[in-house]
């Protein structure tokens, strides 16, 4: 998709230590996309064959988006902030996520800056 290009563009300008979870980020976004699109038939009250490990692989994503976040912040000068999230904890990271989503969906709100 064109975020995915988006983000693989600009991946080398974050810092070293991010870099590798940002990249794992991405391709476990592709790989949730094509897990999702291997089987298009149905079983167990119609759910398909591999919304599971997709679901697992998107998840995977997320927190491995997060923690790049988190890793970027501590070598871009916040370090005394980030260092409050734990990256090992998974609680901490789908929390940072779910608050990154809602200040964008607040921004989208006010329109360009």
């Amino acid at each position: 998709s064109d975020m995915a290009k988006w983000v693989r563009e600009r991946i080398e300008t974050l810092p070293e230590k991010a870099r590798y979870r940002a990249y794992n980020a991405v391709r476990c976004l592709v790989w949730a996309g094509g897990i999702a699109t291997l089987e298009d038939t149905k079983y167990h009250e119609g759910e398909r064959g591999y919304r599971v490990p997709a679901t697992f692989m998107l998840t995977h994503a997320l927190v491995e988006a997060v923690t790049a976040l988190v890793m970027s912040a501590k070598a871009s000068g916040y370090g005394k902030l980030a260092k409050n999230v734990n990256i090992t904890d998974h609680y901490h990271k789908t929390t940072l996520s779910w608050l990154c989503a809602e200040v964008v969906k607040m921004l989208e709100k006010v329109g360009p800056l």
